[in-house]
């Protein structure tokens, strides 16, 4: 092998590793537009339980747009995610095994020939493959991880614009709070207890007060053998009466 092939074959090595180092760093870049979808995830959550009612009509209708754009923006962001993540092939070069196995062949092929084994041959040719292995590999990893960036800037960019029109939808989510007509409160005349589960026989009862009319004077009943005192002091002051006559 010439000096500059050993040149050519240190270069494609750094080149064969460096892009799957690339690759790498490239996947674990993307954990801070995913943490920025999550939270506007969250923000989409809160507009729908806040949405506003009995508002301006152009102040709606802008909220409405802005609203709409967000969603369209996360979605979007959420699709490029997705197509920076799969569809992509990276290529290795082969195995030790399979190398020694390509050594052990050549050497079967020169007891075949009845020839002396030729190291020198043999040597160049193993690095020969290398060389080739490393080259092919590297071109389509420098692919694949430039689709990756491409990408990733992608995503970077949808996550901007996405975060900005959340920040304008909740400001005008924040103004059409102020300017909302305060709704009707219709409050239902009902029992309280009934409504809190209670029969009118789980009510404290108070004892009843009847009032009656007044009772009339019963006749006095008096046995003829009896006198009471009151005939019998009458007798008696009407005798007396009698004898100062």
């Amino acid at each position: 092998m010439l000096k500059c092939e050993n040149k050519l074959l240190e270069y494609a090595q750094e080149r064969y590793l460096w892009e799957h180092e690339r690759k790498n760093q490239i996947n674990n870049s993307v954990t801070i537009p995913l943490g920025i979808i999550a939270v506007q995830i969250g923000s989409i959550s809160y507009f729908i339980a806040n949405f506003p009612e009995y508002v301006d009509k152009t102040i709606y209708y802008i909220y409405i747009s802005a609203f709409s754009l967000s969603l369209l923006s996360i979605i979007a962001s959420l699709v490029i995610f997705v197509l920076h993540q799969i569809g992509y092939t990276y290529a290795y070069i082969s195995k030790p095994v399979e190398t020694k196995k390509y050594l052990d062949d050549y050497k079967e092929y020169y007891k075949k020939l009845n020839a002396d084994i030729d190291d020198e041959k043999i040597s160049s040719e193993i690095d020969m493959l290398k060389l080739n292995q490393y080259i092919d590999a590297s071109e389509i990893n420098i692919k694949s991880n430039n689709k990756k960036v491409y990408f990733y800037r992608l995503l970077l960019i949808t996550s901007i614009i996405s975060t900005l029109l959340m920040v304008f939808t909740l400001s005008i989510s924040l103004k059409l709070d102020k300017n909302s007509v305060p709704t009707r409160v219709y409050i239902e005349n009902y029992n309280y207890k009934e409504k809190q589960g209670m029969s009118d026989d789980s009510k404290e009862t108070k004892p009843e007060i009847k009032i009656e009319p007044p009772k009339p004077p019963t006749i006095q009943l008096i046995k003829e053998s009896y006198v009471p005192k009151d005939i019998i002091r009458n007798d008696n002051s009407n005798s007396n009466e009698d004898k100062k006559k």
